[in-house]
């Protein structure tokens, strides 16, 4: 039997916003149980079930989206 692969999702080529972290930068995005779990430069679709290219797609921090509150 295979060994299932470490993540659940690989969302890559994502437009990757950080507070205070200057210019917007592209990564690959690693998930599994429903959480992320990497944040890379480029990673390996070899290690997800699933992939989704974000082909540039922005992704930010919730508590760095106007109007929202840290918890």
């Amino acid at each position: 039997m295979a060994d299932r692969p470490p993540l659940d999702l690989l969302i890559k080529n994502v437009r990757f916003v950080r507070p205070g972290h200057h210019p917007v930068e592209t990564r690959d995005l690693g998930i599994a149980d429903g959480r992320f779990t990497r944040v890379e430069p480029a990673i390996d679709a070899a290690l997800a079930r699933a992939v989704f290219d974000a082909r540039g797609r922005y992704i930010a921090r919730p508590d760095s989206a106007p109007g929202a509150s840290s918890p």
